[in-house]
């Protein structure tokens, strides 16, 4: 909370292993607080409100994707990522370490080939259908993962795909009225996604 001290937060990061903590008034997101702004506060037991200057504004929406969280964490060098509704109601956190083990599940991540995520209400998931439509386009699915959303109602199915180029796959998709949350594709997903990762596997000196 804002009234914390800081002395109380530097325990937590110990007992967390983190250099960043959420600050959350009952469920309304105030900022992130790192290690280095507390050891700044002349007076360790001080709050977190006496530190002159706003806290860091930084969040990854409850329904965004695995990549766009690990992009955000890399971007600022977090330890921790709170994850929010709106950017304002606070949900939870993710840890690096947390993060670096669902990437680590997708087992082909570094695999060549693109990757589709697909959006549906749970009751519609069926990852046999699924896998027909991509075979349909001469194609295979490297990995899949499903996750829940807060609300329990849709299914978001991320699937790694041995395809660079998934535009034909998108339209056949498009065509049985699925809805492609996002894609990652040729250099946008081969460059980018890598370099994150590798940043974030540096940052944490793995």
């Amino acid at each position: 909370t804002p009234g914390e001290s800081g002395e109380n937060a530097l325990i937590l990061m110990e007992q967390f292993d983190v250099k960043h903590l959420p600050v959350v008034s009952g469920d309304l997101f105030m900022g992130i607080i790192s290690e280095e702004e507390i050891l700044l506060l002349e007076n360790p037991t001080s709050a977190f409100n006496s530190i002159p200057h706003d806290l860091m504004q930084i969040s990854v929406d409850a329904n965004s994707h695995l990549f766009d969280a690990l992009s955000i964490m890399s971007n600022y060098k977090l330890s921790l990522l709170p994850v929010t509704m709106d950017g304002t109601t606070y949900v939870g956190a993710v840890s690096a370490p947390d993060l670096l083990n669902q990437l680590t599940d997708m087992k082909s991540v570094k695999a060549p080939g693109g990757v589709l995520v697909l959006e549906m209400p749970e009751r519609d998931y069926s990852l046999t259908e699924i896998a027909r439509l991509v075979e349909e386009n001469d194609a295979k699915i490297l990995s899949a993962s499903i996750t829940s959303s807060v609300s329990q109602e849709y299914s978001e199915v991320t699937l790694k795909i041995n395809r660079q180029d998934l535009s034909a796959i998108i339209q056949t998709f498009e065509r049985y009225d699925y809805t492609i949350k996002a894609s990652y594709q040729k250099q946008r997903f081969s460059d980018s996604l890598q370099n994150r990762y590798e940043e974030l596997m540096k940052y944490l000196n793995i």
